[in-house]
């Protein structure tokens, strides 16, 4: 499971959406590289989608 912060553009989304990397279009393309976007995100976003 990951956490989609950006759209497919790379811009930031107002939603963070769970993705399963195991469905086909949902796996990982490549890590981050805007580390303002990331540092950015606010870790309530992320909360819940590790159990």
């Amino acid at each position: 499971m990951v956490a989609a912060i950006a759209d497919r553009a790379g811009l930031p989304t107002v939603r963070t959406t769970p993705r399963h990397t195991a469905q086909p279009g949902c796996q990982i393309a490549g890590r981050a590289t805007d580390l303002q976007l990331v540092l950015r995100v606010a870790p309530e976003r992320l909360y819940g989608l590790v159990g």
